[in-house]
């Protein structure tokens, strides 16, 4: 026992320490244990076998003759959006070609003549903003 006057307190001091019995658990997984997302698709084989038909459906989307301008020009952005734009860079500048050269007869929405303009200048097109390149 340890006493201190100036606080008048005493203070108990227990020298014997018996560290708690610790056993340690082994968990096993289960037989029909299925990795993660996280961890199953890390593999480079997966990862292409399952990107490849992803990226044809998208090369398919964007050379479709079916699709207006307008679908297109949206089209383009969203991958622009996701960051895939470098899967597909040949597609896109061919078509901003071709929208870039029937600009006039293609746009009367403001929304998406600025978003034309955003993506033409954003691949490097020299686009002026004068109203007399489009109609609205």
């Amino acid at each position: 026992m340890l006493i201190l006057p100036e606080l008048k307190i005493a203070l108990f001091v227990d020298s014997t320490f018996s560290p708690p019995n610790v056993v340690p658990t082994i968990t096993q997984k289960s037989a029909s244990f299925h990795p993660s997302i996280v961890f199953g698709e890390t593999n480079s084989y997966t990862y292409s076998a399952h990107s490849q038909p992803l990226k044809q459906e998208a090369k398919k989307m964007l050379v479709a003759k079916d699709r207006s301008h307008l679908e297109l020009i949206i089209l383009i952005d969203d991958i622009h959006l996701l960051g895939l734009s470098y899967h597909f860079e040949a597609e896109i500048e061919e078509l901003l070609q071709q929208i870039k050269d029937n600009f006039r007869e293609i746009y009367t929405d403001l929304h998406h003549v600025a978003l034309c303009l955003r993506l033409l200048r954003q691949q490097g097109h020299v686009v002026s903003s004068d109203t007399s390149i489009y109609h609205v």
